[in-house]
């Protein structure tokens, strides 16, 4: 019985040995395949973890494995997407940055390029404003003064650091620091600005206390919100003195131009009453007293009368050069081809057995006084009429060239000429270069002219060779003149210039 038990009991220990090795091969078999898988989708989500995006995710085992696993792979896939859409987000966002960078360098460079340029500008502009003639004064709104150059410190007697920050007031005399104290609450509260952009007069104070005449010049300007004001001075003290001398030359030219009017009154009466007393009187002994004379003493009283005649000349030559030198002038348009042409018809008439051949350019014109050319045409004409005296076939022409941009109008001939090395003398009263037997005339007719022509503001000058004739140009207005807009005509009579 107990060896039946015992048999029994072994059978089923073995039976419970084998069920226990099974379960245990079952149980090994089971946890290969779960935990296996289990360490492969672990190793991938430490992958996926460490940003390793490139190796797919196995799904393989169990179904809830397989389940892990395709989740695993679904999120590596779509973390794959983000990360590249990342990158590209940056890799625009870091060329954005890069664009940003390279804008703000050239930013930068141009500013600082703009700012040596503003200090070059600065500098030039202070050195120019120092190198200015004019007193160059800058004042804020408080009038205060902010700088002056260094004319300003010349003119005012301050050194540019000593005057900054104190009142421009101080280099005003009292009149006109109230002036200026008052107009400058006016403009504070209503804009009014009656000086800006203007000139004016006034006077200014130095540091020792002279009082002296300026002209102010103020200009307003606006920078950064803040307003100053420019004040460019220039001393007006010589300008004042060379006024006051010219009033008084003025004044003294006047009252030279009366005594000389008495003179000439004088001269016309006072001296003509006698003249034309020896003159009367010895006509009056030819006449009367020829027989008792003679030959020989009416000689002596033809040269009396001759010198008395060649008296009243002179005195008439004279009253017309003072005349001329006080008279007033008229400027208008002149036909001066029409004037000569006049004055050559007048000419010719008093002599008309001569042979003179007068050629007058037409239409030449210009500006100046008609009555004063009159005397010029009529004295040159006349010259050259009385110096072709000796000519067959006499020839004088009047005409015009250009010289230095302006016309020079001439009066030629082909009389007796003179010599060039006595052109000096050709203008001057009085002065002759040929003798009065041999051609008449005072000496005064050339004065006359050049005394025209220079209160028209030209000149004139003479050219010619003995026995081959003379040439006088004249011109009625200077270089200058011309340069600054004055009117000039051409042989065509149009206006130009």
């Amino acid at each position: 019985m107990n060896t039946q038990i015992t048999g029994i009991l072994l059978e089923r220990a073995w039976q419970s040995s084998a069920l226990i090795a099974i379960g245990i091969t079952l149980a090994y078999l089971i946890s290969r395949r779960v935990t296996l898988p289990l360490k492969t989708l672990a190793a991938s989500a430490e992958r996926i973890g460490d940003g390793n995006l490139e190796q797919p995710v196995s799904a393989e085992g169990a179904k809830e494995i397989r389940v892990l696993g395709n989740a695993l792979e679904r999120m590596r896939v779509e973390l794959g997407d983000l990360y590249g859409r990342l990158e590209i987000k940056v890799a625009e966002r870091t060329q954005e940055i890069s664009k940003i960078n390279q804008d703000l360098e050239r930013e930068v460079e141009v500013r600082t390029l703009a700012e040596s340029a503003l200090r070059d500008s600065e500098s030039r502009l202070q050195s120019l404003v120092d190198s200015a003639a004019a007193g160059i004064i800058t004042i804020d709104d408080n009038s205060v003064v902010e700088s002056i150059n260094s004319a300003a410190e010349e003119l005012f007697g301050y050194r540019r650091e000593e005057i900054a920050g104190l009142p421009v007031s101080i280099l005003m005399p009292a009149p006109y620091r109230d002036q200026h104290d008052s107009y400058m609450a006016r403009h504070s509260e209503s804009g009014e600005s009656n000086i800006i952009g203007t000139n004016r007069e006034l006077k200014a104070l130095r540091r020792d206390g002279t009082v002296f005449p300026i002209e102010l010049a103020v200009s307003e300007s606006w920078s950064g919100g803040r307003r100053t004001f420019i004040g460019i001075i220039t001393d007006e003290t010589d300008r004042k003195r060379a006024e006051e001398e010219r009033t008084q030359h003025a004044v003294a030219l006047e009252a030279a131009n009366k005594e000389l009017e008495a003179f000439s009154y004088s001269v016309s009466h006072d001296l003509r009453a006698p003249l034309r007393s020896i003159n009367g009187f010895s006509q009056a002994l030819m006449d009367d007293c020829a027989d008792e004379l003679g030959e020989t003493g009416l000689a002596y009283l033809r040269r009396v009368r001759a010198s008395s005649e060649r008296m009243a000349e002179l005195i008439d030559d004279l009253l017309q050069l003072s005349r001329i030198t006080r008279s007033e002038m008229k400027r208008e348009d002149v036909d001066l081809s029409r004037i000569a042409a006049s004055a050559a018809a007048d000419i010719q008439a008093a002599q008309p057995e001569r042979q003179v051949k007068f050629k007058i350019i037409p239409d030449l014109a210009n500006q100046g006084d008609e009555r004063l050319l009159r005397v010029v045409l009529e004295n040159l004409l006349s010259n050259s009429w009385k110096f072709t005296a000796k000519q067959p076939q006499g020839e004088i022409k009047f005409g015009v060239e250009e010289c230095g941009g302006v016309p020079a109008y001439y009066v030629r001939d082909n009389g007796a000429g003179f010599d060039m090395a006595y052109t000096s003398k050709l203008f001057g009263a009085f002065q002759r270069l040929h003798a009065a037997s041999e051609f008449e005339g005072t000496g005064v007719g050339l004065a006359i002219v050049q005394r025209v022509i220079h209160r028209h503001g030209g000149r004139i000058w003479a050219e010619g060779a003995v026995g081959e004739g003379a040439t006088f140009y004249f011109t009625l207005q200077s270089q200058e003149e011309k340069g600054s807009g004055g009117k000039t005509y051409s042989a065509s009579g149009r206006q130009s210039g």
